[in-house]
């Protein structure tokens, strides 16, 4: 039957709340590890929206986990340059350890607030 060997692609409606800007902000992430000691980590914002953001960071962290995150708005290198920032309290609702040890975090706003 020709219906059969034909494909469709099916379009998979867009579930996010509010829309997402693409980027790649530095940012520092503050937190605790699955031993309880305190850490802090350099990270690059992947994607940014008004309840939630999609980043990089180099060490393993459990989804669940309570996040401080300090955004620089700017794509110039924090110290090279006073920029706008936001900082923003949340859980991590998604995370993905890549092969090469970084993780890639999904977090909701809690809070935020500009700097």
């Amino acid at each position: 039957m020709i219906m059969d060997s034909i494909k469709t692609k099916v379009a998979v409606a867009e579930r996010r709340a509010k829309p997402r800007v693409e980027c790649g902000f530095s940012a520092l992430v503050r937190g605790y590890g699955k031993d309880g000691k305190k850490f802090q980590e350099p990270a690059t914002v992947c994607n940014l929206s008004a309840c939630g953001l999609y980043m990089r960071v180099h060490k393993a962290i459990e989804p669940g986990s309570q996040l401080f995150v300090v955004i620089y708005l700017s794509e110039i290198a924090p110290k090279e340059t006073a920029s706008a920032r936001i900082a923003i309290r949340g859980p991590v609702v998604r995370a993905l350890l890549k092969p090469n040890g970084d993780c890639d975090l999904a977090i909701e706003f809690n809070r935020n607030r500009f700097l």
